[in-house]
């Protein structure tokens, strides 16, 4: 009788066994995976600290402010940020952007848990009082094949004077053309299909934001060759990045059984 006891008992550890090794390898297959995905967006002042911003600006004479963007959704992701001018009856939240054309913008891609900080240099050319500058971050969609607005956003509230001596100059943003915006999706698309299959993108996201630094500059001839080089790396980087996730779950697999075995032996 008791060794059909032990035998029972027996059963019943390795039972436990089975399924204690089961949950260890889906929580290794769900590690890398972000629980709650979310981006920061923040505006610093001159001296790149909070709070520290500008309550009176000259019309047509720059001024600086810093960008933060952080990336912490657990996949690289494509911003655009839009700086636009509205006043006290202007509407924004979190689902609505602030209906008022864009006077510049600023675009990156960070891969996940990164941070940028990058100097923005805003001129206004309207005088006026109690004005609205306002920052907006809108990422790439892969699925609408545009970018959406993402309900962050910041504001800062100045007054516009007009200059001492002289007139005031003006000058259009001026969006990246649609060809060259297209392209520049392209190489992103190609970035998050190696990225699904494990692959490291860091060299293709370096070469993709050099493209749109360009891009802004307006030399499209390097857009299209950086471009190229993007895509080009896509299939290598697919490769070696499903090579990679396969050696860590064996790996794993066999780090759990030999743990299993361990924990049943005499």
């Amino acid at each position: 009788m008791s060794w059909i006891l032990d035998d029972e008992v027996l059963a019943v550890i390795s039972a436990i066994v089975i399924v204690a090794s089961v949950v260890g390898v889906v929580q290794i297959m769900s590690s890398g995976r972000v629980v709650e995905p979310f981006s920061e967006l923040g505006v610093l002042g001159p001296k790149m600290k909070i709070g520290d911003y500008p309550k009176e600006v000259v019309a047509g004479s720059p001024f600086r402010l810093y960008l933060y963007i952080g990336n912490h959704e657990g996949k690289s992701v494509y911003y655009r940020i839009l700086v636009k001018l509205g006043d006290k009856t202007s509407v924004i939240n979190g689902t609505t952007p602030l209906n008022s054309t864009p006077i510049m913008e600023v675009r990156r891609i960070l891969i996940h848990n990164s941070t940028w900080i990058h100097p923005l240099d805003i001129t206004l050319y309207t005088p006026g009082v109690n004005k609205r500058l306002v920052i907006e971050m809108w990422i790439y969609d892969e699925i609408s094949g545009s970018f959406v607005y993402h309900g962050r956003w910041n504001q800062i509230w100045l007054n516009i004077t007009p200059p001492p001596v002289g007139g005031i100059g003006s000058e259009e943003f001026r969006e990246i053309p649609s060809e060259i915006d297209s392209l520049i999706a392209q190489g992103f698309l190609a970035v998050r299909r190696a990225e699904s299959l494990g692959g490291d993108v860091s060299e293709m996201v370096s070469l993709l934001n050099e493209a749109i630094d360009y891009a802004q500059k307006g030399d499209y001839t390097k857009v299209s060759n950086l471009i190229n080089q993007v895509i080009s790396l896509e299939t290598e980087v697919s490769r070696l990045g499903v090579e990679n996730r396969n050696i860590q779950f064996i790996f794993n697999v066999v780090a759990v059984g030999i743990v299993s075995m361990g924990s049943v032996g005499p």
